[in-house]
């Protein structure tokens, strides 16, 4: 499973920014404005310290989505739920799942989980 880590001040100010995207078409409209060029020039710096064509290269992206509606799907993706690392290893051990592998990259944390074998209960 791979869930959003929660980074503090971060993860807040993304979700007020979605809260509000999501609020009105005023405010999306409003919100789009101010971060698809932002986030379009973020993108562009990226594809150059890589050396590649952000438009030919954002198609061979594993999500397959075109890089506008990434855009529109990031700014509108709520609810927005974030989680500490120790928080969700510790509530899937109460649940009987073991973490097996974990892995952080980014702004994502990846779980690999397996159920832990419980002895059955002695027979009355």
């Amino acid at each position: 499973m791979v869930l959003y880590k929660d980074r503090g001040f971060r993860s807040r100010f993304w979700l007020q920014v979605k809260r509000a995207f999501n609020s009105s078409r005023w405010a999306a409209a409003s919100i789009a404005a101010v971060f698809f060029p932002l986030m379009l020039a973020v993108k562009c710096l990226r594809s150059i310290e890589r050396r590649e064509n952000l438009f030919t290269s954002y198609a061979k992206d594993h999500r397959g989505m075109h890089w506008f509606y990434d855009m529109i799907d990031w700014l509108g993706g709520y609810p927005f739920e974030v989680s500490a690392a120790d928080d969700v290893i510790r509530f899937c051990r109460e649940r009987g799942l073991s973490a097996v592998a974990f892995e952080s990259n980014g702004s994502m944390n990846s779980y690999t989980l397996r159920r832990v074998r419980r002895p059955c209960p002695p027979s009355s």
